[in-house]
């Protein structure tokens, strides 16, 4: 198994090293996906971004 990130702010990418440094997992940008071999599994990490309306909750 393999890490693919997505990182806009840096946050993904420190999280994506982290996560490989504990499990030893290669670890990959999103960029770099041709590298990965067509049997490997896949773990994707990406940002998230949400917004929230005071009116939501009322």
């Amino acid at each position: 198994m393999v890490i693919v990130y997505e990182s806009k702010t840096g946050f993904t990418k420190k999280y994506a090293d982290m996560l490989a440094a504990k499990t030893g997992m290669k670890i990959y940008n999103v960029k770099e996906i041709s590298k990965i071999g067509k049997q490997e599994e896949i773990t994707f990490r990406t940002f998230h971004f949400s917004t929230c309306e005071a009116d939501v909750f009322h």
